[in-house]
């Protein structure tokens, strides 16, 4: 009797901890799915236009540096240029952007959420595939396994949110960044015949 009861009190054991092991396992697949879909999301969204905006941006300031001579800007260029300034900021990395650019903009520079979700996606799938191959071997402290899952959880939500700032980002960059650069350069292309006429 005593070896039954042994043995029935080790299955009702062991079908909690499969049950607890198969929900963690669950959850960590799910976790691993999100972020499969935010990769996804990031490389469809990706920013190839970079370095073509950062050319053009420096051909817009050196025209204005070189042929502008005046000591007042209209108000309509000084909000072009407002714009111009916080997409610069947005698109050059900090040691390129200046310490006058350093607190304005718009939200955060697009290039520093870039790397952040490259790097952060990348070892969140490694950090996901560890844990569920440590949760499957049982491997570990397996009291623990609830905590490591919210932890990685919290990642996912942080992810999630930076992706979040990053569309946006990109989104104010691609409506503000060709009209700006449209305007401003043909502003910067009248100023350089004006000087050359002058000449």
């Amino acid at each position: 009797m005593k070896i039954l009861f042994g043995f029935l009190t080790f299955a009702c054991l062991s079908s909690c901890i499969d049950f607890s092991k198969q929900e963690h396992l669950e959850t960590v697949n799910t976790l691993s799915q999100q972020v499969d879909s935010l990769h996804t999301l990031f490389e469809k969204n990706r920013m190839d236009s970079i370095v073509y905006m950062r050319v053009e941006m420096n051909n817009i300031e050196q025209r204005i540096k070189r042929y502008y001579t005046g000591d007042t800007i209209d108000r309509n260029l000084g909000r072009k240029m407002d714009v111009f300034r916080k997409i610069k900021k947005s698109i050059m990395p900090e040691n390129e952007v200046g310490e006058e650019a350093e607190n304005e903009g718009h939200g955060e520079p697009i290039m520093e959420l870039h790397k952040l979700l490259q790097i952060g996606l990348r070892e969140e799938k490694k950090s996901l595939k560890l844990l569920y191959s440590d949760i499957e071997s049982g491997s570990g402290d397996r009291k623990k396994y609830a905590k490591y899952i919210d932890f990685e959880r919290e990642k996912v939500m942080q992810l999630t949110s930076i992706y979040a700032m990053y569309a946006n980002q990109k989104m104010w960059l691609s409506k503000n960044f060709h009209k700006i650069r449209n305007d401003l350069m043909n502003y910067t292309l009248q100023l350089e015949q004006a000087a050359l006429l002058n000449e």
